[in-house]
């Protein structure tokens, strides 16, 4: 079967962009703490 028939075409090199990701960078513990408290509330 031919997987290009099934599902629509992605482009890869836009929907995965993760050479310009640049991890956020956190000078404090508590901007870490902060950060993921946050995460989690978002989560619910």
């Amino acid at each position: 079967m031919d997987p290009e028939a099934v599902a629509p075409s992605v482009d890869w090199a836009d929907t995965l962009a993760v050479d310009d990701y640049e991890p956020p960078r956190f000078e404090r513990d508590e901007d870490r703490r902060r950060a993921a408290i946050g995460f989690f509330r978002r989560l619910g």
